[in-house]
């Protein structure tokens, strides 16, 4: 356990810190005497370390309630220009790890490891397999059966062209030559046929397919069966290239605190396509840029359930904040929120220090040594590197685990908004109903179009062509 031992300094030196409250990172909890205390995986943790160094501390809120963003005249905004100005000693983000804020203050060891995820919504979490059907088997295997079913149909025509009935006429062979591949089309779907073949060879060898059709088709039946019972994810954004190949999608981050900058200096195409759509949506947009807050909005978390915005953030902050609107009216009813599967990129989380802390707090131990031994025959106050000494304990707080047990106790319970968490289990079984099925309607009424079509040319035909004249024949001929 850390002991709270505070180190050779004044008790009553004080810190001046600077923060944009930010849940689940940075928050306030009042305390029954009037005091406030700093909770969240990075206020607890620096709560922890200036009061066991016995430093007091006060909150200096940026006017503009933002991160901090580099101007064209060198000037930072927000908590990493109260750095630069000397309005405050730490700033505590939470940042990201990136080089160009390192250049206007010193960046803490990397407290916490996080997955930049993306959040995207669904308008439901299963579907219908409702091609399943068709999915039964995949590719190779239907092509293999449709080049069974052409090689042994064309045998059987060259056997019956070879091993003609002499008792049929030339118009009647015709037409038996031209049924046998619909005999064999019709048996894929285990359908019988009073259709005799003349020879043994071809008795044998439609038997034969007709077995190999018994094993494929109760095969074929027994998975249809289970696909159209069994639910189907809805398509997700998993990944980066899933975004990258959906362009209506707008990608959203968050352009303080070193989100935006990690993804500039990642590699790889998709990650030039994101930007270039976000850069895309930025320039066709009247509003301002999207700030911190906002982000968490009844407007934008819409935006994510109509699968029109996805935001890219780590996990834990889209998890506690989203899940706070799981029940604002607004979103009742609307989808799901996503969470994507697969980590993005993994980003280093850390809090700044100005660069002249450490010569700060000398100047002020000088000041009140003077103060309080005006005939200077004091020993002066022994200097304290302070930077060092809290760079130091956040070392010893990730050496006990202690950052994972406050970053585990704030991870929210999810609510019912999300996918993957539904008590109740109505989104994994469901009555099939017309939508399961609307594509095979369409399929029949699409084919039973063709029928009418071959129908009317065949009467059209029959009347002024060449179909016009017809044998006779007895019902005991073998053209069945």
């Amino acid at each position: 356990m850390i002991g709270r031992t505070p180190i050779n300094v004044d008790r009553s030196l004080a810190s001046s810190e600077a923060s944009a409250r930010w849940y689940p990172y940075v928050f306030m909890v009042d305390e029954p005497g009037g005091g406030f205390q700093l909770k969240g995986i990075t206020g607890s943790m620096i709560d922890y370390i200036i009061t066991s160094m016995g430093i007091k501390y006060e909150l200096v809120q940026p006017l503009d309630n933002a991160w901090g963003e580099l101007r064209p005249n060198g000037a930072w905004t927000g908590m990493m220009g109260q750095l630069q100005r000397g309005e405050a000693d730490l700033a505590l983000g939470p940042f990201v790890l990136t080089e160009k804020e390192a250049t206007v203050a010193n960046p803490s060891p990397a407290y916490t490891d996080e997955d930049m995820v993306i959040l995207s919504g669904v308008e439901k979490e299963h579907k219908s397999n409702v091609y399943g059907y068709i999915r039964a088997f995949d590719l190779q295997v239907w092509m293999v059966l449709l080049c069974f079913l052409l090689v042994a149909a064309g045998v059987a025509v060259v056997a019956e062209i070879l091993l003609p009935d002499t008792r049929l006429s030339v118009r009647q062979r015709r037409q038996r030559v031209a049924r046998i591949f619909w005999v064999y089309m019709a048996s894929m779907f285990l359908e019988s046929s009073t259709f005799h073949f003349a020879s043994h060879s071809q008795r044998m060898l439609f038997g034969s397919w007709f077995l190999m059709l018994v094993i494929l088709m109760n095969t074929f039946v027994g998975y249809m069966e289970s696909a159209l019972m069994l639910k189907e994810e809805t398509d997700r954004l998993d990944t980066i290239e899933q975004l990258a190949l959906n362009p209506k999608v707008r990608p959203i981050v968050f352009e303080a605190a070193g989100f935006l900058k990690i993804i500039e200096e990642a590699e790889g195409y998709a990650f030039e396509k994101v930007l270039a759509t976000i850069k895309e949506f930025s320039e066709g947009q009247t509003e301002e840029a999207v700030h911190g807050e906002e982000l968490f909005t009844p407007p934008y978390l819409l935006m994510v359930l109509n699968k029109e915005a996805a935001i890219l953030m780590e996990r834990i902050s889209l998890l506690a904040r989203v899940s706070q609107h799981c029940y604002d009216v607004e979103l009742k009813g609307q989808g799901l929120f996503h969470l994507g599967r697969e980590r993005i990129l993994q980003i280093k989380m850390v809090f700044y220090v100005r660069k002249d802390l450490d010569q700060k707090l000398q100047v002020d131990r000088h000041l009140k040594t003077r103060a309080l031994f005006p005939e200077g025959n004091s020993t002066a106050v022994p200097y304290c590197a302070m930077q060092d000494e809290i760079f130091r304990r956040v070392r010893w707080i990730m050496d006990t685990g202690l950052n994972l047990y406050w970053h585990e106790d704030l991870v929210p319970d999810p609510g019912p908004c999300w996918t993957r968490f539904h008590p109740d289990h109505l989104h994994d079984y469901q009555p099939l109903n017309f939508r399961d099925f609307a594509a095979i309607f369409y399929m029949l009424i699409v084919a039973q179009g063709c029928a009418w079509f071959g129908f009317v040319l065949e009467v059209l035909l029959y009347k002024w062509c060449c179909l016009k004249t017809r044998d006779d024949l007895n019902h005991d001929t073998l053209i069945n």
